[in-house]
């Protein structure tokens, strides 16, 4: 009798207890439902205690009660896999694979197909889904799409990502914000002495633009940052300061080149080479601010003070 009491109990708490916002260990739990059910399925040997309890009664009760929880799982697990809910997916599996010990009990109306077998299916699919998310990472990686790399990794469960997977992305990861740290310090080091003479230093600075959005892309993806080791995180960190002060001390170079064409009565290439500087500034609008970059403003007021400056020459 006590068996059938704690069945009870255990069975009135069922559907509450072995759920996603469940605390505590579903797998311990419904093997104790288990061991119950076991028990009272036993007492059948004893017809006349099993007829006085209405044993055949319960089981044929709670039987189609399960069969029940097994159809709404399952089709739970199936919307959170066509709605790619993967925090809800792997909640659910967990609850499948806790009640596969129940599929002894419901051998008779399961057939093979209880909760053990539909957690195993789902698991291989999840497993075969991820192992192709976890190639779409890779190659968002390569090409720098930091932003939908950061996507597809919340779409793979993380117990189907093999350590040897997880390591890959982390080494790929890395190794491809480093390459994107140093390319872009080339093109601030590659305008260092021609920010104020090429005409067309626009392609250099889109690419530089684009760099400097990447890395702003990653700084603010948890899911990415968690990914990189301390040193590369710093890296990121103190990336946007370090192309400032670069900038800065280029573009004050290139004044100071201006100036000494101006001082030197070439003031074609004065002019020309203030039109780079300032179509670089203004490319660089929003990226920079003038406490690191020259102020267009003392550009361009250089710029149209070149006129006056002739003319002042010749009437002294």
């Amino acid at each position: 009798m006590n068996t059938v009491i704690f069945l009870i109990r255990k069975y009135v708490e069922f559907k509450h207890e072995i759920s996603i916002d469940a605390e505590g260990d579903p797998f311990q739990y419904s093997h104790d439902l288990e061991m119950r059910l076991h028990e009272l399925s036993s007492l059948s040997k004893f017809i006349r205690v099993f007829q006085c309890m209405d044993g055949t009664e319960k089981v044929e009760h709670w039987l189609p009660e399960f069969v029940d929880y097994h159809r709404t799982l399952s089709g739970k697990t199936e919307e959170c896999r066509v709605s790619s809910n993967n925090r809800e997916l792997r909640d659910r599996l967990i609850i499948a694979q806790a009640l596969g010990c129940l599929d002894r009990f419901c051998v008779a109306v399961f057939a093979g197909n209880g909760f053990g077998a539909w957690y195993r299916q789902c698991q291989v699919e999840v497993t075969k889904e991820s192992r192709e998310v976890y190639k779409a990472v890779l190659n968002y990686i390569y090409k720098g799409d930091y932003a939908n790399a950061d996507i597809a990794l919340s779409d793979i469960d993380d117990r189907s990502l093999s350590e040897k997977d997880l390591k890959q992305i982390k080494h790929e990861l890395k190794s491809s914000l480093n390459k994107l740290m140093k390319d872009t310090k080339s093109i601030v080091n590659w305008l260092d002495g021609k920010i104020e003479r090429e005409e067309d230093n626009r392609n250099q600075v889109t690419i530089m633009k684009e760099n400097i959005d990447k890395v702003q892309i990653v700084l603010n993806k948890e899911g990415l940052l968690e990914l990189l080791d301390d040193k590369t995180q710093n890296d990121l960190r103190s990336f946007d300061n370090g192309i400032n002060e670069q900038l800065s001390k280029i573009s004050s170079k290139g004044l100071r080149s201006i100036k000494d064409f101006m001082n030197a009565d070439s003031f074609s290439e004065a002019e020309q080479g203030m039109e780079n500087l300032s179509c670089v500034q203004r490319e660089l609008a929003g990226y920079y601010t003038s406490n690191f970059v020259a102020d267009e403003s003392e550009v361009r007021k250089k710029s149209d003070s070149i006129v006056s400056d002739i003319s002042k020459r010749y009437d002294s």
